[in-house]
């Protein structure tokens, strides 16, 4: 049996306990911020640069292959009479509806549209002038018109990760100071930023893009020359563009926004690649992570 003194502990610390100026003051347990759907978010958030890695390869291998969905993946097609040309940013895949093979794809980088033709069609002929003139009006789109500015958007992308990781290696090593370590930490996110507009850009630029080429080649040629050419659009390249320009946004302003924290005693620093940093206004305490407030 718990002796009455014990229990009368029990009730004072249950109820409250008196201060030096002999007042009861209550204590309740201050309420925890819920850390795991915080921590699954920023766990989705840091993975974000796989998938854009994955619409990149994707975008930039369009029509460059007959693998499965490979020549779904085309910014433009042409057709006229029984041929039809999808255009990519470096390949171009060919189909003819009364033919018994299937489409063929092919690279088209440096080659005239001759070259071309001699690569993916059965037997040429100098005179089937039907050809030669559909593929060279898809070389001279693919050159001239659809500009590879997708493909800029992965090297400044990969440029701001690969100088987050060396600032990183750099951290670690003890290596930089805290005045250049900031100044590059500054630049390594501003490289971040300039890869999302040019991703948001190069999306904006390219569905205006195809939209025009389709209205051109369909309504303006077919009025001049009475021909039956026809111009599609590349929905699927379209889409996976601004996709990657939406996730490559959101991954940049949530590693901006997780680099600084502030708070109320001093500036305590949270960094991404580090964890918590010290509080340079109390050397003696260790800034606390940003999800146990």
């Amino acid at each position: 049996m718990p002796s009455p003194f014990k229990a009368w502990s029990a009730i004072k610390n249950l109820t409250g306990r008196k201060n030096a100026n002999e007042t009861t003051t209550t204590t309740t347990a201050k309420p925890k911020t819920p850390i795991g759907i915080l921590a699954i978010l920023d766990w989705i958030v840091y993975g974000l640069p796989l998938l854009v890695f994955l619409f990149f390869v994707l975008v930039i291998a369009g029509c460059l292959g007959t693998s499965p969905g490979i020549p779904n993946l085309y910014l433009v097609s042409l057709t006229e009479g029984d041929l039809s040309i999808r255009v990519g940013y470096f390949g171009m895949c060919f189909a003819r509806t009364d033919a018994t093979v299937g489409e063929a794809c092919t690279s088209t980088l440096g080659l005239t549209p001759d070259e071309i033709a001699s690569r993916v069609l059965e037997n040429p002929s100098p005179s089937d002038a039907l050809p030669s003139s559909l593929i060279a009006t898809a070389k001279d789109l693919q050159r001239d018109i659809l500009a590879p500015l997708f493909p800029a958007v992965g090297i400044a992308f990969v440029a701001a990760l690969a100088a987050l990781g060396g600032l990183w290696r750099l951290r670690s090593a003890g290596k930089a100071s805290e005045p250049v370590y900031w100044r590059l930490r500054r630049a390594a996110l501003a490289l971040l930023f300039a890869g999302v507009a040019l991703a948001l850009m190069s999306a904006l630029s390219t569905t205006q893009t195809v939209a025009g080429v389709k209205w051109a080649v369909t309504e303006v040629h077919d009025g001049l020359s009475g021909a039956s050419r026809t111009a599609g659009r590349g929905q699927a390249v379209e889409a996976l563009q601004w996709v990657t320009a939406v996730l490559m946004a959101v991954f940049a302003v949530r590693l901006a926004a997780v680099y600084r924290n502030p708070t109320s005693a001093g500036v305590a620093v949270q960094d991404v690649e580090m964890g918590p940093r010290e509080d340079h206004h109390r050397p003696g305490n260790r800034a606390s992570s940003m999800y146990s407030r």
